[in-house]
């Protein structure tokens, strides 16, 4: 019997206490990019970062960051996370592809299937957070993240 999504998370461990973000360029505030500490990615993804993160903004995913674990023969390893709007949460609920509540975390979450990775979605407030992490899936990897990224919200 395959174990659920609450029972995952409940079993997990908050990395967010245990290895806290930093703010690595001395701006005073934790951005996008450094929500999530390098060696947090590291021990989640089990890969060394490969190149530098990268920035961007998304219509539908919302403001985020790119990170590139490199590849094998296997697979491509990347993961990416966004700060988004209730409505870019509701969108991707809407349009989402086979939806999977997750009830432990947030105010409302759910993973997707998103057309480069495996998504979570969680919405706390009127704000929400993605997570995907590829090529391979990973849900208990994107339940360490997330709450990084609902410690950092805007």
């Amino acid at each position: 019997m395959e174990a659920s999504q609450t029972d995952i998370l409940s079993s997990l461990p908050d990395l967010s206490n245990i290895m806290p973000a930093e703010d690595l360029n001395g701006d005073g505030k934790i951005d996008i990019c450094e929500t999530v500490p390098t060696e947090a990615w590291q021990m989640v993804v089990a890969r060394m970062l490969a190149g530098t993160p990268d920035p961007f903004d998304d219509p539908s995913l919302g403001q985020g960051c790119a990170f590139d674990f490199g590849k094998d023969d296997n697979a491509a390893y990347f993961s990416y996370i966004t700060f988004a709007s209730e409505k870019q949460f509701n969108d991707a609920l809407a349009s989402a592809v086979k939806a999977e509540p997750v009830t432990t975390i947030g105010d409302s979450a759910f993973l997707n299937y998103g057309e480069d990775a495996r998504q979570l979605w969680v919405r706390k407030g009127d704000k929400a957070v993605m997570v995907a992490i590829g090529d391979t899936e990973n849900v208990e990897g994107m339940l360490l993240v997330a709450p990084y990224l609902l410690k950092a919200l805007p």
